[in-house]
């Protein structure tokens, strides 16, 4: 993703920040959301804490990096998953139909990996990578996601499927946060 993002910086003549600022943060109104860490980040960010409940040191990330530093909130991230859902229904003025289709067409089959467990017809199948998507195929349509980690002591999960226009965002600051989105999704699938 680094690569990716010297690429699109060296193309475009801008920095990660203020491309994203200017073609995807400020047109979805995304305030709380940055690739930097910022003061005003600072003042609303949570504390990281360890497997033992205890708190971790505070990141700032000072040097935007797409593999890693996004901070964002449950709300600005949420708000980015329906502007993928209307892109693929057509509606988006930021992103075309074409490039979210593209985006969660199935571009490699990961043989490794199991699907996420998710109940009824939501139970994956087949795991792919997308472009910036992991991508369940299930009985009710596919299932794009994505999760996050850092040894800072957080762990994310989003999930939306196109197909029934249902998504989740959930931000934990807890090293065994990826227990609670699993036993979450287990639980609900993809409503």
């Amino acid at each position: 993703m680094f690569h990716l993002q010297r690429r699109v910086e060296w193309l475009t003549g801008q920095p990660l920040q203020a491309l994203a600022q200017a073609r995807l943060f400020g047109p979805l109104g995304l305030s709380g959301t940055d690739f930097g860490w910022t003061p005003p980040i600072g003042a609303r960010q949570a504390t990281g804490h360890d497997r033992d409940g205890m708190p971790r040191p505070r990141s700032r990330y000072a040097h935007p990096n797409a593999a890693y530093s996004l901070y964002t909130t449950a709300h600005d991230y949420a708000r980015l998953l329906l502007e993928m859902l209307k892109a693929g229904r057509g509606e988006s003025t930021l992103l075309s139909r074409a490039a979210a289709q593209e985006m969660l067409r199935p571009q490699v089959a990961v043989d490794a990996r199991e699907p996420i467990e998710r109940p009824g017809a939501a139970q994956g199948q087949a795991v792919f990578w997308g472009l910036g998507w992991s991508i369940n195929r299930t009985a009710q349509g596919d299932i794009a996601h994505h999760s996050g980690a850092n040894s800072t002591g957080f762990r994310s999960f989003a999930q939306f499927s196109p197909t029934r226009g249902s998504g989740l965002v959930i931000l934990t600051n807890g090293l065994q946060g990826d227990e609670l989105w699993q036993r979450l999704v287990a639980a609900v699938g993809d409503w």
